[in-house]
């Protein structure tokens, strides 16, 4: 995660997302997070007792409260000084975030954000449920890069509807977001799958001649809905 291969203590303090995304298994699953005093508590005592100094927080909406966000920074700075953090956020939540947030970030242990960016389509961007202008991820990159915070965008391919036109506009983002700094910007790319029960997930199972039926049935199906060179889907 970090790209010095020092040892990281992976921890969770928070369960499900707030942002009920249409084509995430997350959707259906409501945020609750420990208290802030709570985490940093372990953390020291994990911090002291392994002497590990970076933390991958996997949580999936860890900006969802930017006041526990102000908060959890101030504390991490107290509490953990040359101590790291990476953590996952939503670019609707960052891109609130003032000047002297992101200070308050850099000074607060964070040294990198996995991004859920997913598209440069506005129009797939409000089809998934994404709540964020399309050209957010810009700012956000610019505020990071200034306080050597390193970002990781999450990119989204094969959403029911795609076209050509959207797919030429992530493209197109990914080349600005990689020509701001092309060492320091780093990407993860992904095939969108089907998850039943979700509104989108419902939408691509119906155009399947055979959709499968049950949890045994999906499951021995996942490598058809997701091989690279054998798509089952438009």
């Amino acid at each position: 995660m970090f790209g010095n291969e020092q040892d990281t203590f992976v921890f969770v303090a928070s369960q499900g997302c707030g942002k009920h995304c249409d084509f995430c298994y997350w959707s259906g699953f409501a945020l609750g997070m420990l208290p802030v005093e709570d985490t940093i508590e372990i953390l020291v005592r994990i911090q002291n007792r392994l002497g590990v100094r970076q933390f991958h927080l996997a949580e999936l909406d860890i900006a969802a409260s930017l006041g526990r966000l102000r908060k959890f920074a101030r504390l991490w700075r107290e509490r953990l000084p040359g101590c790291h953090w990476f953590g996952l956020a939503s670019p609707v939540d960052l891109a609130r975030l003032d000047p002297a947030d992101w200070d308050l970030l850099a000074e607060g242990g964070c040294r990198k954000l996995e991004i859920g960016t997913e598209s440069g389509s506005q129009r797939i961007l409000t089809k998934i449920g994404k709540q964020h202008h399309k050209d957010d991820p810009i700012g956000i990159i610019k505020n990071a890069l200034a306080r050597g915070i390193q970002t990781m965008h999450n990119f989204v391919f094969g959403i029911p509807g795609e076209t050509w036109a959207d797919r030429r506009a992530s493209l197109n983002l990914i080349r600005r977001l990689r020509n701001l700094d092309s060492d320091w910007t780093l990407f993860t790319f992904r095939f969108f799958q089907p998850t039943p029960g979700t509104r989108l997930g419902d939408e691509a199972l119906s155009y399947h001649q055979d959709p499968p039926a049950g949890l045994k049935a999906f499951l021995a199906s996942r490598q058809e809905f997701g091989a690279e060179c054998a798509r089952s889907m438009p």
